[in-house]
């Protein structure tokens, strides 16, 4: 796995909210481990030219938060995974002015409502 520091701003979400509950968990842990790097990367992939989260969107935006303008990524080698429908959740990111993973900062929801916000919406996606 070839690991690399980019600017968080450079990648394009693939996700539409954030749950309040992951990103309470997210801060219990990060709050010891990115101020030594000790994180593990967050997965990306580079899709019609452009890097794009494939996971990772809730420690991005938590270590955006913190004033951190860089991040530890990896670039996705996967060939089998359903990559048109991330192409679709890119498609409604930025049909939602979601170009950065700061515009998900008004969207943390309580985790009920991000599994059906969000994960219902998933399931739809990558059925399809």
């Amino acid at each position: 796995m070839k690991v690399a520091k980019i600017k968080i701003r450079d990648i394009q979400p693939s996700q539409l909210y954030i749950s309040r509950k992951k990103y309470d968990f997210v801060n219990s842990f990060m709050i010891e481990q990115a101020p030594t790097h000790n994180y593990e990367p967050i997965s990306v992939k580079v899709l019609n030219n452009e890097i794009v989260f494939l996971d990772g969107h809730t420690r991005a935006l938590w270590l955006i938060n913190k004033g951190y303008r860089k991040i530890k990524i990896y670039y996705e080698e996967e060939k089998e995974w359903d990559w048109n429908g991330y192409l679709e959740c890119i498609r409604l990111c930025k049909s939602e002015n979601i170009f950065s993973v700061s515009d998900l900062r008004s969207r943390i929801i309580p985790h009920e409502e991000y599994k059906i916000k969000w994960y219902k919406k998933c399931s739809e996606i990558f059925k399809e």
